[in-house]
């Protein structure tokens, strides 16, 4: 008799040990975290007036007097403006429901650059090469990397404080996007007067949150 007592006791607190398990699952759910680096892509082209298009050859008396204007030129500031969302991310897709209730439940971990198909007639003076992400106070303005001189950029993390990636991360949270304008100023033009074309990726590293009820 004293056995069976003891085994009925085993088996009240094993259910009870259960029942708590089940309980605290079923409070706070299962939370795991979903990394994934997603790219955004843009084409920059820029128009650079030629003799020609001012209608005058090389035979013409005025082409040289043309030609040092041209030279002379400075380009037009251009802008692109591209958007990140998270619903565009195959890997955050089906999960932005299941999003946790923090404010880290979104968090971005960097953001990187990359410049490429520049050539060399195109590697002309840069006043500024920058991007600004759109926010719901003050915007923030992020330093592209290059200096003096635009060229090609290899994928580099970008110089960004965390106070500002996590007001970032803040603004993504809120509105699951970002739109960011992409500048470039450039000072010169190529001397062999070659229109500027070339390409950037942007990548955008984010970390989610994922909170799934049992």
């Amino acid at each position: 008799m004293p056995m069976q007592s003891n085994q009925t006791v085993y088996n009240i607190l094993g259910l009870i040990f259960l029942t708590s398990i089940y309980l605290r699952c079923g409070e706070a759910g299962i939370q795991f975290d979903i990394s994934k680096e997603f790219q955004v892509d843009s084409n920059f082209f820029i128009d650079i007036p030629t003799p020609e298009d001012e209608g005058v050859d090389t035979e013409d008396p005025l082409y040289e007097e043309v030609l040092a204007e041209l030279r002379e030129f400075d380009p037009p500031e251009q802008t692109k403006v591209i958007e990140y969302r998270l619903s565009d991310v195959p890997a955050f897709s089906d999960v932005l429901d299941d999003l946790g209730n923090g404010t880290d439940a979104v968090v971005i971990d960097g953001i990187s650059l990359e410049i490429l198909n520049i050539g060399d007639a195109e590697e002309v003076g840069l006043d500024e090469a920058s991007l600004t992400i759109a926010m719901d106070n003050m915007d923030v303005v992020i330093e592209s990397g290059l200096e003096d001189q635009l060229e090609n950029l290899p994928k580099a993390l970008l110089d960004i404080s965390n106070t500002d990636l996590g007001n970032i991360s803040t603004q993504l949270l809120k509105s699951e996007n970002l739109s960011v304008t992409v500048r470039f100023d450039l000072n010169e033009v190529p001397t062999n007067f070659q229109d500027v074309d070339f390409d950037i990726k942007v990548y955008f590293d984010v970390t989610l949150k994922v909170r799934e009820e049992l």
